[in-house]
């Protein structure tokens, strides 16, 4: 079967994948040409398609928190000397936090962290548990992580198969970007 399939991505959307039967099915529904738009300057027609980022968020209830959640980070650096071009080295940073949620609200929570140039890498391992409690439709809040409670915003998001659960610390918010989780 053929569709007609727009991978689009803007600021902090992350990569959205639109499916329609046809172009101008598309066309139709959010009224512009995407072989013709100009991406970079006429950003008033990428509205609508902004917005669909937007109705892929789900309210949380106690009874979704069960299992094994996850979230996972690896990142590399290669350095080179800008004088000579001689390799420098490589620096490494790769984390892994973990999320168990248990019977009677009950959770154990855990981060490691590696970091650093190789050779010379640092490790962190910090744990947690205690019991947690929904706030509302869009906040958790947790009795214990590190040093005392912690309050997160949290919503589900879907993809074909799986849930995600995305957790942004309510007190500090920073760049507004959620940490994903996804079910081990």
């Amino acid at each position: 079967k053929q569709v007609f399939v727009l991978l689009f991505r803007q600021g902090n959307t992350g990569w959205i994948e639109f499916v329609a039967p046809d172009k101008n099915s598309f066309m139709q529904q959010f009224k512009f040409d995407p072989e013709t738009i100009r991406w970079d300057s006429e950003s008033d027609l990428l509205t609508p398609l902004i917005q669909m980022v937007n109705y892929n968020k789900f309210a949380i209830a106690e009874s979704d928190f069960n299992g094994t959640w996850t979230s996972d980070f690896a990142g590399v650096q290669q350095l080179y000397s800008v004088y000579t071009g001689d390799y420098a080295g490589m620096n490494v940073n790769q984390s892994k936090e973990e999320f168990v949620f248990g019977a009677g609200n009950s959770y154990s929570w855990r981060l490691l962290v590696v970091s650093g140039m190789v050779g010379s890498t640092n490790y962190a391992n910090v744990k947690s548990a205690g019991k947690f409690s929904v706030l509302n439709n869009w906040q958790i809040q947790f009795s214990k992580i590190e040093s005392g409670p912690k309050t997160y915003n949290a919503y589900w998001s879907c993809i074909k198969g799986a849930r995600l659960l995305h957790l942004l610390d309510a007190r500090t918010p920073g760049s507004g970007i959620y940490t994903v989780y996804g079910k081990k």
